[in-house]
């Protein structure tokens, strides 16, 4: 039987978990890092003494690729959604929703957040705060207005009482039918006082104020030693027989001619996607900020 490269890195990286076992409470552990699912369920089995250590996943999620992508659960029995102590996280198309079930689904929570779309997800969970994503405590209406079915946490050591009971759980992606496109960029079982280091904004460069689109004009109008209410009149003359804009003839016979510039060297005042509109570029960079 062959195995695929992927399913031997996690056979592998599920044993040496269990060898390191709750020994390596003080460093992290990291169990899977730089993966793509390709829409395939992954699994990987480790022990955790949810007293000295925690949970910590990096996901770098796009704009979405199918409804409920199952993009990580942890705990126990998460290839179901009833059974066992688990919490399935699923990356709908820039809504990130959490759903908790204990044993027996005898106590079910779920949140839905917005705005993730194009980000790095930072989440965390552990026995002090309970759900932490990018910092901000979930399932905690206070602390995530943006959040709807809003279930108020305010004691996670009890609230996720049958997980914190768990001393080995199962990370990955195995439960209902959307699965994963989204890259775990890390996977780790962490010391519980550890800190993920802060993503910062993602900046997009601006463009050079000399590059235009392919679909500009080389041809920037003189209008120099042209009385505005000469200029006014030509406007006027064109709107009263139902034009929007002078024709080329007009402007010439106005004295108004194009003078052609070199692509890539027109000033900012170009004339761009309609003829003879001027418009004013802007130098002013676009920011993406992720969300978070």
């Amino acid at each position: 039987m062959k195995i695929r490269k992927g399913a031997r890195y996690f056979f592998a990286m599920t044993a040496l978990a269990f060898s390191l076992g709750a020994g390596a409470q003080t460093e992290k552990t990291v169990l899977v890092e730089n993966y793509q699912p390709n829409g395939e369920k992954f699994d990987c089995t480790t022990t955790i003494d949810w007293n000295t250590q925690k949970v910590y996943a990096k996901i770098e999620v796009g704009a979405g690729s199918v409804t409920n992508e199952n993009i990580l659960s942890v705990g126990t029995q998460i290839g179901t959604w009833s059974n066992g102590s688990h919490i399935h996280f699923y990356y709908d198309y820039g809504t990130l929703k959490c759903n908790y079930l204990s044993n027996n689904s005898n106590l079910l929570r779920n949140n839905n957040y917005d705005g993730f779309a194009n980000s790095t997800l930072q989440i965390e969970i552990s026995k002090e705060k309970g759900i932490v994503v990018n910092g901000v405590p979930r399932m905690a209406d206070k602390e995530s207005p943006t959040a709807t079915n809003f279930y108020t946490v305010t004691d996670p050591t009890t609230y996720f009482a049958d997980l914190w009971n768990e001393t080995t759980i199962h990370l990955g992606s195995q439960e209902g039918n959307g699965r994963s496109y989204q890259t775990i960029a890390e996977l780790s079982i962490v010391p519980a006082d550890w800190t993920p280091e802060v993503v910062p904004d993602t900046v997009v460069d601006p463009q050079p104020e000399d590059t235009l689109s392919p679909t500009a004009t080389q041809e920037v109008y003189d209008f120099s030693g042209f009385e505005d209410t000469e200029l006014l009149t030509l406007f006027k003359n064109a709107l009263d027989q139902g034009r929007a804009y002078p024709t080329d003839a007009e402007f010439a016979a106005a004295g108004i001619r194009p003078q052609v510039y070199p692509l890539g060297k027109v000033p900012c005042r170009v004339i761009a996607e309609l003829p003879a509109v001027p418009t004013v570029c802007s130098p002013t960079p676009t920011r993406i900020v992720t969300s978070g």
